[in-house]
């Protein structure tokens, strides 16, 4: 079984520092097209999502309801859960591009 991870940091600079606000990774199975969605930096504890068979537009959503944005020093929980929404459906759509470029013509 063969995966790719696709991943979509968003990173703050304040000053001399960098702060990770968030980060989402995709992996996606090539065989059988299931997507896993790893969150980093989104809630208290790293997590993952199964977003095996949702469609493109409600990627975001999908995630979000599985999910607890937290509110820290760095960035509410309201923009947390607007990044969720944005780089989930970047990095499962770049995912599905990738896994579609390295599967073999029939």
């Amino acid at each position: 079984m063969r995966r790719r991870l696709v991943y979509g940091p968003v990173r703050a600079r304040g000053g001399a520092r960098l702060w990770q606000i968030a980060t989402v990774g995709a992996a996606a199975l090539v065989e059988g097209g299931s997507v896993k969605v790893g969150y980093l930096s989104v809630s208290d504890v790293p997590t993952v999502v199964d977003l095996t068979g949702v469609a493109d537009d409600d990627l975001g959503e999908a995630a979000l309801a599985q999910l607890e944005p937290a509110d820290d020093i760095h960035a509410s929980a309201t923009y947390r859960a607007q990044l969720v929404r944005v780089l989930t459906t970047r990095v499962v759509r770049s995912a599905r591009v990738s896994r579609q470029a390295r599967q073999p013509e029939a």
